[in-house]
């Protein structure tokens, strides 16, 4: 477009906002309803590729067809004296890889934005869009909090599936040779790196990457040129998210590793349900202590690897304990004794209280691992599918309560508590589980 043209259409140029491969973007004012607007402007050496046409008026079709506070709106789209052009929603904020390069963000507000991004893809993905794009560029976030999703410039409508279970249907590309490789590398998946057909999972790939960048201040795919980069995403996994972020939870990590799983098959069947889980993690971590909100630097990395190395065995081992006690209480209902409970006998829900476990550990910053550990196994024993996990919503409210106290008001009838110590450079974690109707420790 012409940089000394003032209006385009009824509306009037401002200024420049930002370029891309696929448009020049302008701030404007619409005289109409007094309000700012973004205008992206094909530009004119692509103005008569129809390919490039195509893709710009896909653009606007895939956009304008989503109405989710998570993703741009698309207002109008036009051709003014030969120039095409896409109005949207004016977005005042700035763009996720602004706020990356200041460092790892805190995990809050992490995981905030996660939720946000994945309500936008999910909403996409069950209209049968995928982005293929996405990237910090390509999400905005406004000064009101909002995470935004743009530039629908490569997105695609899948073939919508003939069985409404069956969420991976591929993708149609009529219009793209086979082997065409459209994206961002460093944000491709492999599948998309290789010019394989594509499904909404190759987006949950991307998501992924981006989240890890949040959270570690790196790229998840790191190299020092395209080739290689694309060759680690073919075949290599990113470093430990807790090599560059020790708070980091465990829950978030788990998810991201997820979404950067090399087949898409290992990754969610469903982008709400990553959206849902993303949404739980972040309610439970509005109740947690603001300790474990900032990343911590990894100047202490080893020592911390080791606590962590430490805290998944003791996860796995309390998982089998608590797993023995949660098949007793099923198979000895309240008031049973073994020699008269039967076979046939009715399973129980049960209310297990996973109350604050001691810190013994001499460290300063002792209590808020132990938190961590606490929130971990709570997480693991919550998929049991007979167990209601309940957590006091203020630990420090129970602290002069006896553990049979504290549990009667969360009306649970199981009781885990627990403390961890150390032994030079190891922890050790003794545990208990009490089942408050029969005043015994079940499976033991």
């Amino acid at each position: 477009m012409d940089t000394a043209r003032q209006t385009l259409g009824h509306y009037e140029i401002l200024g420049p906002l930002g370029s891309g491969g696929m448009g020049d973007v302008y701030v404007a004012r619409d005289p109409i309803l007094g309000r700012k607007v973004a205008i992206k402007v094909l530009p004119e050496r692509l103005a008569s590729d129809r390919d490039s046409l195509s893709r710009f008026t896909q653009e606007a079709r895939s956009a304008s067809a989503l109405n989710h506070p998570n993703i741009v709106t698309i207002h109008e789209i036009g051709t003014d004296l030969g120039t095409p052009f896409m109005v949207m929603e004016y977005v005042d904020g700035r763009d996720l890889r602004s706020i990356i390069n200041e460092g790892p963000q805190p995990n809050r507000r992490a995981i905030e934005i996660a939720a946000q991004i994945a309500d936008g893809l999910a909403a996409a993905h069950e209209r049968g869009i995928i982005h293929r794009d996405l990237k910090p560029e390509n999400l905005m976030m406004t000064k009101d909090g909002f995470v935004k999703i743009l530039d629908f410039g490569l997105a695609k409508v899948i073939a919508q599936p003939a069985d409404e279970g069956d969420r991976t249907a591929a993708l149609n590309l009529p219009a793209t040779n086979p082997g065409t490789i459209l994206g961002t590398v460093g944000y491709m998946s492999p599948e998309q790196a290789t010019g394989r057909p594509l499904d909404f999972r190759s987006d949950q790939f991307a998501f992924g990457a981006i989240l890890y960048e949040l959270l570690t201040g790196h790229p998840a795919f790191e190299c020092e040129n395209a080739i290689d980069t694309l060759s680690a995403i073919l075949h290599d996994d990113p470093p430990p998210i807790h090599d560059y972020n020790t708070r980091a939870p465990d829950p978030l990590c788990w998810i991201i590793d997820r979404l950067l799983e090399k087949e898409p098959g290992s990754r969610y069947a469903s982008s709400r349900d990553l959206a849902v889980e993303l949404r739980a993690l972040r309610d439970r971590m509005a109740t947690q202590r603001s300790g474990l909100d900032m990343p911590k630097p990894p100047a202490f990395r080893s020592r911390q690897k080791r606590m962590m190395a430490t805290i998944g065995a003791a996860v796995l081992a309390i998982g089998a304990f608590a797993g023995a006690g949660i098949w007793y209480a099923r198979s000895h209902p309240a008031g049973a004794t073994p020699a008269t409970t039967t076979a046939a006998a009715t399973p129980q829900k049960n209310y297990l209280a996973v109350l604050r476990f001691k810190d013994l550990t001499g460290e300063a910053n002792g209590q808020a691992v132990v938190d961590g550990f606490a929130e971990t196994l709570a997480t693991r024993l919550a998929q049991f599918s007979t167990v209601q996990v309940m957590r006091p919503p203020k630990p420090d409210a129970v602290a002069n309560e006896t553990p049979q106290q504290a549990a009667r008001e969360l009306g649970a009838n199981v009781i885990l508590t627990g403390s961890m110590m150390r032994a030079g450079d190891r922890l050790r974690v003794t545990y208990a589980v009490n089942d408050l109707r029969t005043n015994s420790r079940p499976g033991v």
